[in-house]
């Protein structure tokens, strides 16, 4: 029986200015995975002063890249992105927040919306179970490039 991993996460509230310079800029948070004394250390780093729908959005998607590191999952950039969006659709779908809803159907970054766009489709016809488990098990799989 296969153990899970568990990879602590930290969460760092920052200034957006401080997000956008340790990044190249257009992102609203990032996940930082580092290794250090043969540990994965992770640390979220969200802006602050958000609002808790937006706090949430972002968690959501960067704790989505984290179950996806820790899951070796090797996808194209476009799907990791979208899987990263669709769940923060669902949690935020569960709360009926129309506005950031629109946010992610509406991203105007192609990444982003076209892999939402594509993992949505995936998840109607067969299944969020059932496109989790194709996605893990096929890694770069050339139809879903």
């Amino acid at each position: 029986m296969d153990m899970p991993i568990t990879i602590p996460v930290t969460m760092k509230y920052e200034s957006n200015a401080q997000i956008q310079e340790a990044t190249d800029g257009g992102v609203l948070g990032y996940t930082d995975v580092r290794e250090q004394n043969h540990r994965v250390r992770v640390i979220v780093h969200v802006p602050y002063g958000q609002s808790y729908d937006r706090t949430i959005h972002l968690l959501t998607h960067e704790l989505t890249h984290c179950w996806e590191c820790e899951h070796h999952m090797h996808l194209s950039r476009t799907l990791m992105e979208g899987l990263a969006e669709y769940t923060s659709w669902v949690r935020l779908r569960a709360d009926g927040d129309r506005a950031e809803l629109r946010v992610i159907e509406t991203n105007p970054a192609l990444t982003y919306l076209r892999g939402f766009q594509q993992i949505r489709r995936m998840v109607t016809q067969n299944g969020l179970c059932a496109t989790l488990a194709e996605l893990t098990a096929t890694g770069r799989r050339t139809s879903y490039r």
